[in-house]
């Protein structure tokens, strides 16, 4: 059990790693709300890459810090986390500012309206939500 306490059993996080590791809640396919949810996921995955390159907020976003923001935790668990950390989508949401909740390892992407900006203006949101040790609503 001593490999569970060493400094090198945790491993870097990558963008693969972190896709896997977020697991997306979708409505049922064929349905209006499942080609929003869909349209906002690309969004959110295509941040991620920007953001495992560098390209975001001079590098001061990592994936790490993405990973905090759902879950409290910069890094996996050697073991797992307890439940599995999710991406869901709210038609509600007052801005396109994403919404995480750390007791369940959750994310909350806003999806509909609210994400009818360019993608430049949707990752500044997420820049500064998750350039911000800030958890719930902003």
């Amino acid at each position: 059990l001593s490999f569970l306490f060493r400094k090198t059993a945790v491993l870097p996080m990558t963008y693969p790693k972190l896709v896997k590791l977020l697991d997306p809640i979708f409505s049922d396919e064929a349905t209006n709300q499942r080609q929003r949810e869909e349209r906002t996921y690309r969004l959110f995955l295509n941040y991620l890459k920007e953001v495992s390159a560098g390209r975001r907020v001079d590098g001061n976003i990592s994936l790490h810090s993405i990973l905090k923001f759902v879950t409290g935790c910069e890094n996996e668990p050697v073991l797992g986390f307890q439940m599995k950390p999710t991406i869901c989508f709210d038609t509600n949401m007052p801005s396109c500012l994403p919404m995480g909740n750390t007791c369940i390892s959750r994310l909350t992407l806003p999806k509909g309206e609210n994400v009818s900006m360019t993608k430049e203006e949707v990752f500044s949101f997420f820049d500064y939500a998750f350039a911000n040790d800030y958890f719930g609503r902003l």
